[in-house]
C-alpha cells in the first residue's frame, strides 16, 4: 500500500482508526484555518463507509466532517427503490446541509458524488458551499449522464447487469468490481458494503452545471490505475480555473490510500 498504516486492530474492522502523530504534523502543516465543514459524498454502489479512514484525518485537522450516504445505498439499502434518481441524491445532500446549518462547506464527490455535488450547486444550496472537490470523479456538463462520463466498457458492463439480475432497475453491487483494490482485506470488507444502485442514478442527465462554474473547484485524480476517462479529467486539468493534483491510488484510494487522500483535499483548498 502507498501509504503507512493506520493504527487499526485488523484491517477489514469498521472502527474509527487512530491517527499517527507523525502524520497529524504533516497534515496540520496543510492546514491554512481550522473549523470548515467538509461534507463527503462517496461514489457508486458505495456508502457512507467509504470515508472510514478519511474521515478521522479530517476531522483531526480541525475539520468537521459529514459523510452522509446517499437513498437506497449501504445502511439506507431498505429505501432502494426504481424511483431513486439523481434529484433524491441531490435533495439528500440539500437537505443535510439545510439542517445540520452548514456553511463555508467543501464538497468532496469521489466517482458518481461527481454528478451530485455538481448539480448541488443549483439549488438554493449554493450560499453554503465554499469549494468543490472532485476526488477521481465524474465531471458533469448539461447533458451528461454518469453512463456518458464512465469508461464504455464499464458502462456496457453494467448496462448488461441491470437488464439481467438487476430486473431493468437495480445496477447490482458488485459489477464492475471493487474499484481497484488488491488488499485482499480491503477487497473482502468493501466488497461486503457495496449494495444495489438504481438505475436512474446512472441515466439522469445534468441540466445546468452554470453555479458550480462560478465555484473554485478542484479535481485529484487518482493514477494507479486510472479509471476515469482522459476526455473527463482533461475538462479540469486543462481548465486553468481549476486546480488539479494526483494521487497514486487505484480508484478505491479513500480506503488504500487514506493519508495521501487527506493530505491532497486539504492541500487543495488551502
Amino acid at each position: 500500500m502507498g501509504s503507512a498504516p493506520l493504527n487499526l486492530t485488523s484491517r477489514a474492522a469498521t472502527v474509527t482508526p487512530a491517527v499517527p502523530r507523525s502524520r497529524l504534523t504533516c497534515i496540520y502543516t496543510l492546514v491554512m484555518a481550522s473549523g470548515r465543514s467538509a461534507v463527503l459524498i462517496h461514489g457508486g454502489r458505495q456508502g457512507g463507509w467509504l470515508w472510514v479512514r478519511v474521515t478521522p484525518l479530517l476531522r483531526s485537522a480541525g475539520w468537521d466532517v459529514y459523510a452522509p450516504t446517499l437513498s437506497g445505498l449501504a445502511d439506507r439499502a431498505h429505501l432502494l427503490t426504481p424511483a431513486i434518481d439523481l434529484a433524491t441524491h441531490i435533495e439528500d445532500v440539500r437537505a443535510l446541509l439545510k439542517f445540520q446549518d452548514l456553511h463555508d462547506v467543501v464538497l468532496v464527490g469521489h466517482s458518481y458524488g461527481g454528478m451530485v455535488i455538481t448539480a448541488l450547486g443549483e439549488t438554493d444550496a449554493l450560499p453554503r458551499i465554499a469549494e468543490l472537490v472532485y476526488l477521481d470523479a465524474l465531471i458533469p456538463r448539461p447533458g451528461d449522464s454518469a453512463f456518458d462520463l464512465m469508461p464504455h466498457e464499464l458502462t456496457a458492463s453494467i448496462r448488461e447487469a441491470v437488464a439481467g439480475e438487476g430486473d431493468g432497475w437495480r445496477v447490482p453491487g458488485r459489477t464492475g468490481g471493487v474499484f481497484g483494490l488488491t488488499d485482499p482485506a480491503d477487497v473482502a470488507w468493501a466488497g461486503a458494503r457495496l449494495t444495489d444502485q438504481s438505475a436512474a442514478t446512472y441515466t439522469d442527465t445534468l441540466r445546468s452545471d452554470t453555479a458550480a462554474s462560478s465555484l473554485p473547484r478542484h479535481f485529484i485524480r487518482f493514477t494507479d490505475p486510472a479509471l476515469i476517462p482522459d476526455h473527463v479529467v482533461d475538462r479540469a486539468r486543462l481548465d486553468p480555473t481549476w486546480t488539479y493534483a494526483e494521487v497514486a491510488a487505484p480508484h478505491g484510494g479513500a480506503l488504500s490510500h487514506p493519508n495521501e487522500v487527506a493530505r491532497a483535499i486539504l492541500a487543495a483548498v488551502q
